[in-house]
């Protein structure tokens, strides 16, 4: 309680649809986050109230970001980039610091074994509601993507238009890194005790190769343009 799922749906597609800004955009990220949340109660991850709840908390978040991003962005835009970084990484140490005071709250909870045995037998997968690794794998790609994204709006920024093939090449190529970075790095550190730190520079990679890596690379093959070119935009105006 409630259903991350659910609530990360409302705030993920919430926000895309209100960023494309379009019907379409509306109906689809509607239809998705129904799915999305009527799917854990049918696979018997949650009961129907912590997917509601879910929905409701997600709808708070995705309100409190489309009434905060502006404000937000005008005060982090005018931080020097030592700050916008050290920024990032108090947001992602605060993270981790909510998972374990949340873990702290639970007391002697202990999950009740017909959740464990529904869970199984509807996905084959045992469930583990006090494991840190999303909490962990979150924090790192705060850190990661939002250091990315202050290094490279330093750097000139980076446009995502041009034609579809040129943005499918672009999606393609990105992909391949973030299957690199995730699944390779896995494979190359077996390391049992560092699982959690492990967890963590992946996704702070990952995010890293999202906004700075393959917009970086993008540019240097000629495959994206910057947005500001010696403090002018891509188009010429200053």
């Amino acid at each position: 309680m409630p259903s991350g799922h659910a609530q990360n749906a409302i705030s993920i597609w919430g926000l895309t649809a209100q960023l494309i800004h379009t019907r379409w955009a509306y109906l689809l990220a509607t239809g998705t986050c129904l799915f999305i949340g009527l799917s854990r109660a049918y696979l018997g991850v949650h009961f129907m109230g912590d997917v509601m709840a879910g929905w409701g908390v997600g709808a708070v978040l995705l309100g409190s970001s489309i009434k905060a991003m502006p404000v937000l962005e005008e005060k982090i835009g005018k931080m020097d980039l030592k700050g916008q970084i050290l920024l990032a990484t108090l947001a992602s140490l605060a993270i981790i610091a909510l998972y374990l005071l949340s873990l702290a709250g639970t007391g002697a909870w202990q999950m009740p074994s017909a959740w464990e045995a529904n869970a199984l037998a509807a996905t084959g997968e045992p469930i583990d509601p006090f494991s840190p690794v999303d909490a962990f794998c979150a924090a790192g790609m705060m850190l990661g993507i939002s250091s990315g994204y202050a290094i490279l709006k330093r750097r000139g920024g980076f446009l995502a238009d041009g034609p579809l093939s040129r943005r499918l090449v672009r999606y393609l190529l990105g992909m391949i890194g973030v299957v690199l970075i995730w699944y390779g790095l896995k494979e190359a550190m077996q390391i049992e005790a560092a699982d959690l730190v492990l967890d963590y520079i992946r996704s702070m990679l990952a995010g890293l190769w999202v906004t700075l890596g393959a917009p970086l690379m993008f540019i240097g093959l000629g495959l994206a343009k910057r947005e500001q070119v010696d403090g002018q935009s891509a188009g010429g105006d200053p």
